[in-house]
């Protein structure tokens, strides 16, 4: 397919609104333009830090983390001209989604819990999925499945910077019998090392630092390993590789000044996170 200026090209010779009627797209309805291409099988969002979206997709299939394949997209229609980012279709048939937002409001309800401002949390959520999937076959295992999962994407969060990480962003994707995670999407607010939305229990202040300790402190050694893992894997220069491999893939550079900005801060960072292990001796753990 054509690409200007690393944009895939789709260009149509009619309205917008005409590609709706005529069923060449179907509106998702959203707060932005977003929209599903139903020849393509692609989903379309019109974003400003698309380049965001490609660098974190990368970084994520990288550490071997499910995740959507973002690639640059301008639609061009008779009367618009969207940019943004383009990925596959990653429902699964006979599944449906459901977000985290209602599986926290279902589980709250159903036990008269009071919503907390922090309901974003691994203690809570592990309780909500057992009670939630207690009745399906295998219940143990889907829960163990999906936490082991969601530890991988909270675990991503941390190291990348996404802020965008509260229960409206995570979902998964259940029926009558099973449920899994959706695969890791929406990196549009990362390396952002300020806080973070998604904690390890209800009474965690946001501070990215002080959930990394804590997380370094209080969970098992294979938890704390898979961290240590994918942090010894993402230094700065790797993420300079990858960079790289984005402009490869569009065949046109990444603006120098966002190499730069995102370079440094995460340089930063990756020194923080060092700090934080030398702190703790965290090093001398086994990497069985």
């Amino acid at each position: 397919m054509e690409r200007e200026n690393g944009y895939l090209i789709f260009k149509y010779n009619c309205s917008y609104k005409d590609l709706i009627n005529n069923k060449i797209i179907n509106d998702l309805a959203r707060h932005r333009v977003s929209f599903y291409l139903t020849k393509e099988k692609l989903y379309f969002k019109e974003e400003e830090n698309v380049y965001h979206e490609l660098i974190g997709s990368k970084i994520a299939n990288y550490l071997k983390i499910k995740t959507v394949n973002y690639d640059l997209a301008s639609i061009i229609t008779s009367d618009k001209n969207m940019k943004g980012v383009v990925s596959s279709s990653f429902l699964d048939e006979n599944y449906h989604i459901v977000s985290f937002a209602s599986i926290i409001s279902d589980y709250s309800k159903k036990y008269n819990k009071e919503l907390q401002a922090n309901d974003m949390n691994l203690e809570f959520i592990w309780h909500a999925l057992e009670d939630r999937y207690q009745k399906h076959p295998n219940s143990n295992i889907i829960v163990s499945n999906i936490i082991n999962q969601l530890i991988d994407y909270f675990l991503l969060d941390l190291l990348i910077g996404n802020i965008d990480n509260g229960k409206y962003n995570y979902e998964l994707m259940e029926n009558d019998t099973d449920a899994k995670c959706t695969p890791y999407y929406d990196f549009e607010r990362t390396f952002i090392f300020k806080h973070t939305r998604f904690t390890i229990g209800p009474n965690d202040n946001n501070d990215i630092y002080s959930v990394i300790e804590k997380f370094l402190l209080e969970y098992s050694p294979n938890y704390i390993n898979r961290f240590l893992d994918m942090y010894s894997k993402l230094t700065p220069l790797q993420l300079e590789k990858i960079f790289e491999e984005v402009e490869k893939d569009i065949d046109y550079p990444l603006p120098i000044n966002l190499k730069n900005i995102l370079f440094l801060s995460y340089s930063r960072h990756y020194y923080k996170i060092g700090d934080i292990l030398e702190k703790i001796k965290i090093n001398n753990l086994s990497r069985k």
